[in-house]
C-alpha cells in the first residue's frame, strides 16, 4: 500500500529537455474545447488519493519517483500504458512537464494530462474553439 510518495519506486535522473504542458484539448458536446489549467493544487493528497486508487482497482498505472535534472527538481512520473510517454510531475511547484521531442505525441493522446489534472486537484478551465471538429484528438 501507498501512503506517500516516498513509497513509490525510483526512476533514474531525467536529463532530457522537458516542456511544460500547461494545456491540451478536448471534444465535448461536438465541440472541440481548448483546456488550460487555472490553478495548480497546493498539496498532492488528490494526486495521492487517485494513484492509491487505480492501483487497488487493478487499473494499469505506472508511478515512480524522480529527479528533473534540468529543473532541479524532484518530480513523479506517471504514465497509465506501457507504450505512452511519461508526464512528470514537479513536487515544489506540480506543474506538468514532458520530454520536449514526445510533446506533439502527447498533445495527439492527450487523456494521461486530462487525468491528471481532472483526479489530481488542479483547477482546469475551458472555453469553446471555433475550428472544424475534424481535428483528431
Amino acid at each position: 500500500m501507498i501512503n506517500s510518495f516516498d513509497d513509490l519506486p525510483f526512476l533514474p535522473p531525467i536529463r532530457a529537455e522537458l516542456a511544460n504542458v500547461s494545456h491540451y484539448y478536448e471534444k465535448s458536446k461536438n465541440q472541440l474545447r481548448y483546456c488550460y489549467i487555472a490553478e495548480y493544487p497546493s498539496d498532492f493528497s488528490a494526486l495521492l488519493e487517485w494513484i492509491r486508487y487505480r492501483l487497488c482497482h487493478g487499473h494499469k498505472i505506472f508511478a515512480y519517483r524522480t529527479y528533473l535534472v534540468k529543473l532541479k527538481e524532484r518530480a513523479i512520473a506517471i504514465k497509465l500504458h506501457e507504450d505512452q510517454c511519461f508526464a512528470y510531475i514537479s513536487l515544489a511547484d506540480a506543474k506538468i512537464y514532458v520530454k520536449a521531442n514526445e510533446l506533439k505525441k502527447l498533445r495527439k493522446n492527450n487523456h494521461l494530462i486530462r487525468y491528471i489534472t481532472r483526479y489530481g486537484g488542479y483547477k482546469v478551465k475551458s472555453k469553446a474553439i471555433k475550428a472544424a471538429i475534424s481535428y483528431e484528438l
